[in-house]
């Protein structure tokens, strides 16, 4: 604790220079589109019907092997 010193308070250039807001982004860049553009919705539904014809095909063998 007694090695430490004050700090000194900025001054206002250094402030207005912090205070600065960034370039603005161009819309119209050549940046290449990242993200998924799949419909979720779309492929759950596709797992879910899957998955119900997986299962009622399975029940289906099991009553004709009682048989």
């Amino acid at each position: 604790i007694a090695g430490l010193t004050k700090k000194q308070a900025e001054t206002e250039t250094e402030n207005k220079v912090s205070e600065e807001k960034p370039a603005a982004v161009s819309k119209t860049s050549d940046n290449p589109k990242t993200g998924d553009p799949a419909n979720v919705l779309l492929w759950s539904l596709l797992f879910i019907v899957s998955g119900g014809v997986v299962v009622a095909l399975t029940l289906q063998k099991k009553k004709k092997n009682m048989r």
